[in-house]
């Protein structure tokens, strides 16, 4: 199954993201904190062709096929860390910052966005190939309303071949 939206995105305003931040478990607030959010927190380094033909895996640990390792990629327990303690320990430094608060404050990075959509594809794959794939347009129009006019829309739906 996949879906497709086509449409425009727009930034939430710091009222509305404060208003659905107030929605979220305290648990999920603090990760927001805790988490720089798309930061490399561990990554593999690329094997040579002539070790990647005899290794059992894609990549080979940051240092870690070496005796003398970075210890920064090793953990108290000597297990290669792929970063989860990194991000385990800002938490813990998170929970300690808002230990005493009631109400964590929405982080100033924080924030939220709509998709107002002109167009959904669904698509469903069958064996045959001959897939099932319908397309939602918005249709878009204005209807009066005595002294105003409103806009209006309507979906249209389209099979599309597959």
């Amino acid at each position: 199954m996949g879906v497709r939206i086509e449409g425009i995105v727009e930034s939430l305003s710091r009222e509305e993201s404060e208003t659905y931040w107030r929605t979220r478990e305290r648990g999920s607030q603090i990760g927001a904190w805790a988490s720089q959010q798309s930061r490399v927190l561990w990554e593999t380094e690329p094997l040579s062709e002539s070790a990647s033909a005899s290794a059992p895996s894609a990549g080979v640990i940051n240092g870690a096929e070496n005796a003398d390792a970075d210890a920064a990629v090793i953990n108290k327990h000597d297990i290669v860390d792929d970063g989860r303690s990194i991000l385990e320990d800002r938490v813990k430094e998170m929970e300690a910052r808002f230990a005493d608060v009631e109400e964590i404050p929405l982080p100033p990075f924080w924030g939220g966005i709509r998709i107002v959509p002109e167009s959904v594809e669904f698509w469903q794959g069958r064996k045959s190939r001959l897939h099932d794939r319908f397309r939602y347009v918005r249709i878009h129009g204005e209807v009066e309303t005595g002294v105003e006019t409103a806009k209006t829309f309507q979906w249209k739906i389209q099979r599309l071949s597959p």
